[in-house]
């Protein structure tokens, strides 16, 4: 009586957790209404609006999932019949129709589905041969679902990651058994809507979500911390295929380096820190520069950067973006003295100057450029770069920097080689006698920084 009475009990408890947990949830499916409106009203009217969003957004993931997850276990059940079939395994359309309800559960309802055939296969065949097919088509099956078919369909239906939804199983199925497992996908969705939408729920998403943890320059700021270039500048090369030079400049580097000088600054990292940083990013751009084809420019543009060392860096950043989009500007090394470098725009009248800055701490040294040049040659077209000047200062430092003589202040790489490629159509325009106003350029009363429309090249059409 006792072993039948632990028999017994072995069996009923999975059972008897599994006819509960599917009560419970048929009955939150049928009075759905009804909770709905009390989980609105327990988080109070005012909040009525988010918490309206948040349902919305966990039913439409939720139902995107088990649809798409519905047409890949169809598609599958169908290739696992045919292939049954050609292997003359009897009842190859039952094995297929289960092994499409199997397929719902996670992780282990493939590996269910294919002991079965196996098996029968194994039984009622000489020898090996049949059963290791059998086995053999399901993971091949299974491994392009996983690879292949699911990645293109599912995409961002669940906005889960794949750690999360194994940790989610793991934890569902302690609670709840194996039919926890079953529903741990649509439980853990809504856990990562509601850490989406609730602030004080935010670390939810953090470790749910499927959203990248860290921004692609935090990741290469900490890599280089850390002191780990090669995985650094493999990220760098990751980007280049997704954002190309510009955006990688814009995105990954500038931010890196901006973040490197407000941390130097208030002394979270030190000298040689920042000074690995520095190096490291410049030796990137330089392998990104040549990359880049030759070019030669008709119309002369001069290029300098105050005496920080990420300034002049910023400066690479910008010769090779330009070159990129084919024509050249010539860059004054940082080292040159100033007095030396402005003696020569009064000298050889370049068509454009540029001033980059990208450095928070040299606002006052590239405003003093200004001032110089301006005074040195009236006359002189002055373009400053000044990287991530961000929120209620950026109108503030824009009209110091004109004040300073600057006459285009621009906020980032691609907006500047957009204003430099206007500048020197018009200027081309000019030399060549015809009309700027009537040359194929971009709209000189455009603003040059947070503007999205892309800008004509000097050779365009």
């Amino acid at each position: 009586m006792q072993r039948l009475q632990r028999t017994a009990t072995s069996v009923f408890e999975p059972f008897a957790s599994a006819v509960i947990v599917l009560v419970l949830v048929a009955f939150m499916l049928g009075q759905r209404e009804d909770l709905r409106d009390r989980l609105i009203r327990l988080t109070g009217s005012h909040n009525v609006t988010l918490t309206t969003r948040l349902l919305n957004e966990a039913a439409e993931r939720v139902s995107r999932f088990l649809v798409a997850q519905t047409l890949v276990n169809i598609l599958f059940g169908a290739c696992v019949t045919g292939g049954l079939y050609w292997l003359g395994v009897p009842y190859a359309a039952l094995w297929g129709g289960l092994t499409a309800v199997l397929r719902f559960v996670p992780f282990v309802g493939t590996l269910l589905a294919a002991l079965m055939p196996a098996c029968l296969a194994f039984a009622i065949f000489p020898g090996w041969a049949q059963a290791l097919k059998v086995l053999g088509m399901f993971l091949v099956l299974d491994f392009g679902a996983a690879y292949f078919v699911e990645p293109v369909i599912f995409g961002q239906r669940t906005g889960v990651s794949s750690f999360a939804l194994l940790v989610s199983a793991l934890f569902w199925i302690w609670v709840w058994g194996p039919v926890g497992l079953l529903l741990s996908t649509p439980l853990t969705v809504c856990i990562a809507v509601l850490g989406r939408h609730v602030r004080s729920l935010r670390f939810l998403a953090i470790i749910f979500a499927d959203e990248p943890a860290l921004a692609a320059y935090l990741r290469y700021y900490q890599r280089l911390l850390a002191r780990d270039e090669d995985e650094a500048s493999v990220l760098v090369n990751r980007q280049l295929g997704e954002l190309g030079v510009v955006g990688v400049m814009d995105q990954v580097l500038t931010p890196a380096l901006a973040l490197a000088a407000q941390h130097y600054a208030v002394e979270e990292i030190t000298e040689a820190d920042l000074h690995f940083i520095t190096e490291s990013t410049a030796e990137i751009v330089g392998q990104i520069r040549t990359k880049q084809p030759a070019t030669t420019s008709d119309v002369r543009v001069l290029a300098l950067s105050t005496q920080a060392p990420i300034d002049r860096v910023a400066l690479e950043m910008l010769c090779a973006a330009c070159a990129g989009s084919g024509f050249q500007i010539e860059g004054v090394a940082g080292a040159v003295p100033i007095e030396d470098t402005i003696a020569r725009i009064a000298q050889e009248r370049p068509s454009l100057t540029c001033v980059v800055a990208i450095s928070p701490t040299r606002g006052a040294e590239a405003r003093n450029y200004c001032r110089r040049i301006r005074a040195a040659r009236p006359d002189a077209k002055l373009l400053v770069l000044r990287l991530h000047t961000t929120g209620s200062d950026t109108e503030h430092s824009i009209a110091r920097m004109k004040e300073a003589g600057a006459d285009h202040v621009v906020m980032s790489i691609r907006d500047a080689v957009r204003e430099v490629e206007r500048l020197l159509a018009a200027e081309r325009s000019r030399q060549s006698g015809r009309d700027p106003a009537k040359a194929n350029i971009a709209d000189p009363n455009q603003q040059a920084h947070g503007s999205a429309e892309p800008a004509l090249s000097a050779g365009s059409p």
